[in-house]
């Protein structure tokens, strides 16, 4: 009896040896894959935001060049002088942090540079013309004083190259209808970076070819780059495709000189002396992986990023394992620990499970509160937005009573209208769970509230998701439509139906003036510049259609998502 007894007890601790190993085993495998999921999510959620800073890098960029073409297209400055031009493009420059400068040229061997000076406000301006003047290139100087443009001097140079042989020139002529994106080449002024140009004709046989250019820096697209830092030692690279040289730097290079950051930019990365991005650079795009350099672990990934068809970069991001690992290896040797206890007691073995699954806990908790911030960063800018348009909204109610003139009146109405259409989107997101999308029945009839002290509205709108940087295009254009249908001094007493439904993929709105005035030649004014960029960037259609008794404007465009923050929908008029 006492044998089977013994057989009975080896037996069972057998059992649990082999049980306890089992459940080790797998308590391990549940702490190696904590460790690949807390990387995953880090390294996902670092090259997510730095492709969405990317967006408001190079975005911004492309809707400047939209609207400048746009102007230039319709001769708005055919008659400006080298002061005008200078007047009109230099506030333009300082707006934009990412642009640098900004050139015109033409086929004729033209070519006219507005460049900021190394000297704190000093402008400079270089003048081309090879087919009248030859290789000679005229240079201006001009200052800043009591807020107007001083001419300082004037001096002429041998010119080095042609314009038209120059690589964002070619280019242009070669991506018609499009902005094409240089490679990274040494400026005039000495400084790295892409140049972004576009080309237009006035009329389909006219053989004068022009070309508007905007250049951006390596050490500009570096701040960028530098602005992302999720743990303390991650690091963030942009490299050319498929050259892999080095156009931005991450966080840690934010504090050498301008000398030392010349140098590192356009450098091949086993130049750069940094082994773990030549290792990531080993491995395929599109893949989170780990791997060793410098005797330590690291994990990363390498991501294209395509600012559009002619030009395409590659996102570097990488982690050392040891920025989060510590105290996931603290909780495995405490549990390995726990594993040689419960060779002598098996309940200490369920302990040590339960504490893993507090650990499992702690961090899903961990990464919801993580979530729940980024919700509440996203409802706060949001907040901030619609508050600081509210200021601007009332400083221009303000500016509005102190006029007496009714013009001056008129426009600053419009004006508060527009900010408030803005704001009014903002508010929803605000008090939204979704920061990418909202209806259009929450918005829509605050903005035709707008309008209704002058016709009586009835409106049917239909419950439709979009896209929050087409909602913010949208409302401008709904506003500004309403301003312009409802201007007229001929308008009498109207009622204006307005009715929003979604098509398959389309929203349609229809915009129908029931007035006495149907007949009058005041809708003419209905599509004004501005109407036209918000319909561009909306790629919609417009329509207008005469009754006896009505006036029917249609707008129609297809829902969809659009890249980037809301700072991408800049007008420039």
């Amino acid at each position: 009896m006492a044998f089977l007894k013994t057989r009975v007890a080896q037996y069972f601790a057998f059992g649990v040896i082999i049980v306890s190993t089992l459940i080790m085993g797998f308590i391990i495998y549940e702490l190696s894959n904590t460790k690949h999921d807390f990387a995953t999510q880090l390294i996902t959620q670092s090259s997510t935001q730095l492709q969405s800073d990317l967006d408001e890098f190079f975005l911004p960029v492309e809707n400047l060049m939209m609207t400048l073409k746009h102007q230039q297209r319709n001769r708005f400055f055919q008659n400006f002088d080298t002061l005008s031009l200078n007047n009109y493009y230099i506030p333009i420059i300082d707006q934009y942090p990412q642009v640098s400068s900004v050139a015109i040229a033409n086929n004729r061997g033209y070519e006219f540079n507005i460049i900021p000076d190394s000297t704190a406000d000093i402008w400079l301006n270089r003048e081309v013309h090879v087919d009248q003047w030859g290789m000679i290139e005229k240079w201006d100087s001009w200052t800043y004083q009591s807020d107007s443009l001083h001419h300082i001097r004037s001096w002429q140079q041998e010119l080095e190259n042609d314009p038209r042989t120059r690589p964002w020139f070619t280019g242009a002529l070669n991506h018609v209808n499009e902005t094409y994106w240089t490679e990274p080449y040494l400026y005039i002024t000495g400084d790295l970076g892409l140049t972004a140009a576009s080309e237009w004709t006035y009329s389909e046989t006219d053989t004068l070819h022009h070309i508007i250019a905007i250049d951006v820096t390596l050490k500009d697209l570096s701040k960028f780059s530098q602005k992302i830092r999720l743990t303390e030692n991650n690091q963030n690279f942009i490299l050319t495709s498929p050259e892999k040289k080095i156009v931005g730097l991450p966080q840690s290079y934010n504090d050498i000189t301008p000398e030392e950051l010349a140098e590192m930019l356009m450098t091949p990365p086993d130049e750069f002396e940094y082994p773990p991005l030549v290792a990531l650079l080993e491995h395929p795009e599109n893949q989170i992986v780990h791997f060793d350099s410098q005797n330590e672990r690291w994990w990363g990934i390498i991501k294209p990023y395509s600012i559009n068809s002619s030009q395409e970069l590659l996102l570097a991001v990488i982690v050392p394992e040891s920025d989060f690992s510590s105290k996931i290896n603290s909780t495995r040797n405490a549990v390995i620990i726990g594993f040689l206890i419960i060779f002598l007691i098996s309940i200490l073995l369920v302990r040590n499970y339960n504490k893993l699954r507090v650990l499992s806990n702690k961090l899903n908790d961990t990464n919801k509160v993580i979530e729940h911030q980024k919700q509440l960063l996203f409802s706060e800018v949001h907040h901030r937005v619609k508050n600081n348009l509210a200021i601007i909204s009332a400083l221009i109610n303000i500016e509005s009573m102190q006029s007496e003139k009714k013009a001056v009146q008129q426009v600053l109405s419009r004006t508060q209208k527009r900010i408030q259409s803005m704001s009014s989107v903002h508010e929803i997101l605000y008090k939204s769970d979704n920061m990418s999308r909202v209806s259009v029945k929450d918005f829509v009839p605050e903005i035709l509230e707008l309008h209704n002290n002058i016709c009586e509205l009835k409106t049917q709108i239909r419950e439709t998701v979009i896209n929050v940087n087409q909602a913010l295009t949208y409302a401008l254009l709904l506003n500004e439509l309403m301003t312009r249908i409802l201007k007229s001094d001929n308008i009498e007493k109207c009622i204006v139906d307005v009715q929003v439904e979604k098509s398959e993929d389309e929203l349609i709105t229809d915009l129908k003036i029931f007035t006495r005035s149907a007949h009058t030649q005041a809708d003419k004014i209905v599509v004004n510049k501005l109407n036209e960029v918000l319909l561009n960037q909306l790629n919609a259609s417009f329509e207008k259609v005469n009754k006896d008794d009505s006036i029917l404007y249609r707008i129609r465009f297809k829902l969809e998502d659009k890249r980037g923050s809301t700072s991408n929908q800049k007008l420039n008029l």
